[in-house]
């Protein structure tokens, strides 16, 4: 969502396999930006979809799920696109307004979910955030745990050394963004130079 459609975003939209997806776009992490909320649509009505989104902190507005049609608007989707910003600031309103049972009800029914850094963080059993204090620039933040792995947005990875995952899953496998294409699997056993 840079200056048009990334690989990643036309790879998103076709991911769902359905003729002009529903697209829901969740800024939560960076208080619902209005920056990255213009560059959504900016970016996604190129595409072949219906973009919409779910703001916390905005006066409702056109394309918008109203709060109190939440569990209703996002379980119409068809993809749900989360972006940056502070994970754990996130993760709180989530839990305070019952989004992340609503998530997990959409994860079920076969939504497409995704994002990226805080938004690509937040689906897995753990992820290195910078917006939780500790040692370091970057430490290990509690999250929806949908998927048992592990995700390190890669421009993280170097500020991570040293820091320990107990819950990495038993094929000690991860999820990394990649800032020009999409996720890229790797596994710590096949990856020995890949430390933290």
């Amino acid at each position: 969502m840079e200056r048009g459609p990334s690989a990643l975003d036309e790879f998103f939209v076709r991911a769902t396999a359905k003729r002009r997806p529903r697209v829901c776009f969740i800024p939560t992490g960076s208080g619902d930006s209005e920056e990255f909320l213009s560059k959504f649509y900016a970016t996604f009505s190129k595409l072949d979809c219906r973009p919409n989104h779910l703001a916390f902190f905005r006066k409702l507005r056109r394309n918008a799920i109203p709060l109190d049609k939440l569990e209703q608007g996002l379980l119409a989707q068809d993809a749900i696109y989360v972006g940056g910003g502070n994970t754990r600031s996130m993760l709180a309103v989530w839990r305070e307004w019952g989004l992340d049972r609503i998530l997990r009800k959409a994860w079920r029914r076969g939504i497409l979910l995704g994002g990226i850094s805080a938004g690509a963080i937040c689906w897995f059993q753990a992820g290195a955030s910078d917006s939780v204090p500790g040692p370091g620039r970057s430490t290990p933040c509690g999250v929806l745990a949908f998927s048992e792995e592990v995700v390190f947005p890669i421009s993280m990875v170097s500020l991570t050394e040293g820091v320990t995952f107990p819950t990495l899953s038993p094929a000690g496998s991860c999820l990394m963004e990649s800032r020009s294409t999409m996720e890229l699997p790797c596994s710590f056993k096949t990856n020995p130079s890949l430390r933290w």
